[in-house]
């Protein structure tokens, strides 16, 4: 999106530094990653960072409202309703194609919503990785509200952990080496210091929840940070 930082990044660009960046990724997560990597960065100027969050903020106040909230509750089935929901996602992620306007600039253009996590730890990885193979100029940051790379890591945690001991949060996932998104599992026991556990591990009792750790001990669970889709939910019955 700024025609000279793109002309700068592709004439430095080799294969070379590009397997080594993902070689070194993946050697900091301790095991293959199951997807591509993108070769390069989006350069996005001032304008556009400022559509794009304004595109999100208008798109927020819509899912917030009473109305919506009403026609979303009868939307979603009963048997899909969560105990104890608290009508507002911890998490939401909003992707964005950007198409070309009759003035040629660049536009937002809404793809998906979902509350939902995605690869947070993998993005703070991604990012440290980026910078390390590859020339990222001054004052150019994948990070929005003053954040750092330190700052991020210390929101996330402050989110998914908050008070509790991170043994006893748990990354909630179905067969978790067998997702693609793993990459993402493994940084984030790194950067947060929690387990990933099989939700089909999970034992309850007396109305909480335990899984085993790796010495096989019995560890009550306070808070899930939840990654189960709900369709495998439904397939593994």
């Amino acid at each position: 999106m700024v025609p000279e930082l793109r002309r700068a990044f592709n004439s430095r660009f080799t294969e070379e530094t590009y397997r080594a960046k993902v070689q070194s990724l993946e050697a900091e997560a301790g095991h293959p990653i199951d997807f591509r990597i993108c070769e390069t960065p989006v350069f996005l100027d001032e304008a556009l960072t400022r559509d794009l969050v304004q595109a999100v903020e208008e798109i927020v106040d819509v899912v917030i409202s009473p109305a919506y909230l009403e026609e979303s509750d009868r939307a979603v089935p009963a048997r899909l309703a969560v105990p104890g929901d608290e009508k507002h996602t911890v998490f939401l992620q909003i992707d964005f194609a950007l198409v070309e306007g009759e003035d040629g600039r660049y536009l937002p253009q809404l793809i998906e919503l979902q509350g939902f996590p995605s690869v947070y730890a993998f993005q703070w990885l991604l990012d440290r990785g980026t910078r390390r193979f590859h020339e990222i100029p001054a004052g150019f940051t994948t990070y929005f509200n003053g954040l750092d790379e330190d700052g991020y890591a210390a929101c996330l945690y402050d989110v998914i952990v908050g008070d509790c001991d991170p043994e006893n949060v748990v990354l909630l996932e179905i067969d978790p080496l067998q997702q693609k998104t793993r990459v993402d599992f493994s940084v984030t026991e790194r950067l947060l210091g929690i387990p990933t556990v099989d939700a089909l591990a999970v034992k309850e009792r007396g109305g909480r929840l335990y899984y085993r750790n790796a010495q096989r001990r019995e560890v009550p669970i306070q808070r899930l940070y939840n990654r189960v889709i709900l369709d495998e939910v439904e397939r593994k019955g």
